[in-house]
């Protein structure tokens, strides 16, 4: 059974790769004209932590040497976001560490992703726009109001 699996798996790797999904796909993760902005804006508000869509979170806390964590949340039914799936199967606080300032990411290139919070979050100290995304900075840590 387990061979099987990872047959699967090998199977499926060999098949990106030869129908080059990556390099399709490569224009819609975030880049370096994302990552450093952004990484000057929380380090201008203090914002130590960050919530965006799945496939931005991890490149994005990768470009930015881990310097400011950007965790993964989705979109939940009301559209407000909520942690995503992949912290939620952790044990409780591995996800994520409170933070005193945070920030949300809305990037419009992938619809799974956060939404623009409107007035759930209350009044963000900052909204910025570093293209593609919209990001807004908040003067607590907004995870505290994500659905589960």
């Amino acid at each position: 059974m387990v061979v099987a699996g990872v047959c699967v798996i090998v199977t499926g790797s060999i098949v990106a790769l030869a129908s080059r999904d990556l390099q399709d796909q490569a224009s819609a993760f975030p880049t370096p004209a994302l990552s450093q902005p952004l990484l000057r804006l929380a380090h201008q508000y203090g914002a130590t932590t960050g919530y965006a869509g799945y496939w931005d979170a991890a490149a994005l806390t990768w470009q930015m040497h881990s310097d400011v964590r950007v965790y993964p949340v989705s979109r939940a039914r009301a559209g407000s976001p909520c942690v995503h799936s992949s912290c939620t199967a952790s044990a409780p606080g591995t996800c994520r560490a409170p933070a005193r300032r945070s920030f949300l990411v809305v990037d419009p290139r992938f619809p799974s992703g956060p939404l623009d919070p409107g007035p759930s979050f209350g009044r963000p100290i900052r909204v910025a726009t570093v293209p593609p995304a919209r990001v807004y900075l908040y003067d607590y840590d907004i995870a505290g109001r994500f659905g589960h």
